[in-house]
């Protein structure tokens, strides 16, 4: 059952997630898209390239320590080599903006952006999650299943292509790297390795390093989309974020802001708000 399930997501996969450089990331053309949403959202204009909304924006120091161009056990670059923006605020071309015009003669009208709920591509890396954190790890699947990843995310060969992962390679690598500490007082600190507070117990610390490679690449496959905030719940990862001249916002990994506010209608209906 296994090898049929793995056979059928090989088919679906798209060979190379070169369709983002035309903005078809989000098309139906693409076999990798299993289901695609039209949402209202001006979420296009906030996260791209344009001199706005910065304090949303993935800066050039995060870019370089922890997302998009930070170091990696495949060492060269991915379809994300060339990047748009400004200094504070770094993006991939993911998500392009539709407009409806509800009022042509004044210019008003909805945004409308278009996003992929479900994808072979995140569904691969959740098949890599289930190897590596089986009773009896399958680490070798994981990282055949990770190397299909790669192949289908590199890009077209100007910077590199992807080196091919072993168990050793990867462990090898994150061994190497430093844990992000909490709080960041220094940026140059960051590191795609953050201390990883799930509710079990890795079974040794070879487990945890295949599950810091997952999380990079779940970090790169789903950059934009929100989906971090997954990881870091179920990974109790915490967070600094740092703002100039004032002192940094900690989420620990007790936090009780990690649960969503009850909407307000409900509270004053009776039922009591969660702690914050």
């Amino acid at each position: 059952m296994r090898g049929k399930v793995a056979r059928q997501i090989r088919e679906k996969f798209v060979k190379g997630i070169t369709p983002a450089y035309a903005g078809k990331s989000c098309s139906a053309s693409v076999d990798a898209n299993l289901l695609i949403t039209p949402i209202y959202s001006s979420w296009p204009y906030i996260y791209g390239p344009y001199n706005m909304a910065k304090r949303y924006g993935m800066n050039r120091t995060v870019t370089e320590t922890e997302t998009l161009w930070a170091g990696a056990p495949w060492n060269n670059p991915l379809f994300y080599a060339s990047l748009n923006g400004v200094e504070q605020k770094l993006c991939f071309f993911k998500y392009r903006m539709y407009f409806e015009y509800t009022d042509k003669v004044n210019g008003i009208g909805l945004r409308h952006a278009v996003i992929v709920p479900f994808s072979t591509n995140e569904t691969l890396l959740c098949c890599i999650e289930a190897n590596i954190l089986k009773a009896q790890p399958d680490y070798a699947t994981a990282v055949e299943y990770m190397n299909e990843w790669l192949d289908a995310s590199k890009g077209d060969g100007r910077y590199g292509y992807p080196e091919t992962l072993t168990e050793d390679k990867i462990v090898d690598f994150y061994e190497g790297v430093g844990y992000t500490p909490i709080p960041v007082t220094d940026e140059t600190k960051r590191t795609v390795k953050k201390h990883l507070n799930p509710c079990f117990s890795f079974v040794n610390k070879k487990q945890e390093n295949m599950i810091h490679c997952l999380l990079q690449m779940r970090r790169i496959e789903t950059i934009h989309d929100g989906s971090r905030w997954m990881d870091v719940k179920r990974y109790g990862i915490e967070i600094t974020h740092n703002r100039g001249g004032m002192d940094p916002i900690v989420l620990t990994k007790d936090d009780p802001r990690r649960a969503f506010q009850l909407p307000q209608d409900v509270i004053e209906a009776g039922l009591e708000a969660n702690p914050r």
